[in-house]
């Protein structure tokens, strides 16, 4: 599958006295976080999913049944986005307009593919369950061959911070 080159507005941000530009704190952030949204396209219309993910080295992984929108999607259109959020924080105001919310973001942009190597697809498998917990799990054997795993390989991402103020 081909990867378009990015355009460079997707690799800015607005607001850049909110940017996080130390690349191992937005990995920090994705691997500390619970649910990634990513964002498909086809047709011209926009498709965001909320998934469970794993992370390892700097590859997403997510697992998918064996048809679906996510896997048409991709086949027409490889091309994703994903956003993942932290430590979210509403704080009230007594004025309507007041409120506001503090949290730590990232969103990011990459190629997304069907992993066929069992090797990789059981690591990713691993990677995702240690999102989650620190127990060890043994995976069965017929876990690589009935699961479907895709990645997505991160070409870009910004990360962002709002104080609530």
């Amino acid at each position: 599958m081909t990867h378009h080159q990015l355009p460079a507005w997707l690799c800015s941000m607005r607001r850049d006295d909110r940017e996080i530009t130390d690349r191992e704190e937005i990995w920090e952030i994705v691997r500390s976080a619970e649910i990634c949204h990513l964002g498909l396209c086809s047709e011209g219309w926009p498709y965001v999913i909320p998934l469970n993910y794993g992370v390892v080295g700097e590859a997403l992984y997510f697992h998918c049944a064996a048809e679906g929108t996510k896997l048409e999607l991709m086949r027409a259109n490889p091309n994703a986005c994903f956003q993942i959020e932290a430590n979210v924080e509403m704080i009230p105001n007594d004025m309507a307009c007041g409120w506001s919310v503090r949290y730590v973001s990232v969103v990011g942009f990459g190629g997304l593919s069907l992993v066929e190597d069992d090797e990789e697809k059981l690591k990713a498998i691993a990677a995702l369950i240690g999102q989650y917990t620190d127990r060890e799990v043994e995976l069965p054997e017929r876990v690589s061959a009935n699961t479907l795993v895709l990645r997505l390989d991160v070409q870009s991402m910004t990360g962002k911070r709002s104080t609530g103020s």
